[in-house]
Parts: structure tokens; sequence; C-alpha cells
């Protein structure tokens, strides 16, 4: 099995910050900048949901999507299809098959706890998560 990661969400800086401080006063980025979090950082627009750079709020998550392109099989495929996960396949020679899943990182986290006898995939889906700033 082969993962890599495929998409992150991809945030209009601009106008959630003109809106924002328009709106509420608040510039939604000053606790990144203060954290010294990057903008271009993939958690870093939860992270300015949350109003809290040090902890991530759950809620916050349901608002940020990641894919994933995988090399799996008929087992991966048959359990992640339970999932809320949005699943697209293409079948190639043999047993293997190409598939690419997307979602928000909510629901990356909670499928992990619903679906454990998959685990070997959830580990190198967290690992990668935690690459991008979702410390798990």
């Amino acid at each position: 099995m082969k993962i890599e990661p495929l998409l992150i969400t991809n945030v209009n800086w601009t106008a959630f910050q003109k809106l924002s401080i328009d709106v509420l006063g608040v510039n939604p980025t000053r606790p990144l900048d203060d954290a010294g979090i990057d903008l271009k950082d993939e958690a870093a627009f939860a992270r300015a949901l949350s109003f809290d750079c040090a902890k991530l709020d759950p809620r916050s998550m349901k608002h940020t999507y990641a894919g994933f392109v995988i090399e799996g099989n008929k087992k991966l495929l048959a359990t992640l299809s339970q999932t809320d996960l949005n699943i697209f396949v293409k079948c190639g020679e043999w047993e293997s098959m190409m598939i690419i899943a997307t979602g928000s990182v909510y629901s990356w986290l909670s499928n992990m706890k619903i679906y454990p006898e998959i685990s070997y995939f959830w580990e190198e889906v967290s690992i990668h998560l935690n690459r991008a700033g979702f410390k798990i």
C-alpha cells in the first residue's frame, strides 16, 4: 500500500482577513503571527478558526479538507466505502487500484476511531496530517 497527500484546503486569506476585520474587528491571522505560524502551513486555517494556535478546536477541523491518493486493495476500499469520506476509484491490473479519498480533517480523525480494522492505513494518514501541522 502506498499513500501520498493529494490536497489540503487552500484559503483566500485576503477575503477571510478583510471580512473578519470588517465584521468582528479582529484580524484572524494575528494569533498565527504571534505564534510564528506561516499562512502556508496547512493547519493555519484551522488554527485561525480556533483563535488558539496552541490547541486545535475539533470543530475548526470540519472546515479544513484533506485528500490522499492511495494504491490500495479491495479490503481497504470496502472499509473506506463505509466511511463518510468521498471516494473515487480507478482499477488497475490484477488486484491493484488507485483510490482517491477526500474529506474534512475532522472526518479523517473520527473515522480512525470508528474503523480500527485498517489501523495500518490510519497510521500513514496520521503521519501525513502531523506533517501538515495537525498534531494528532
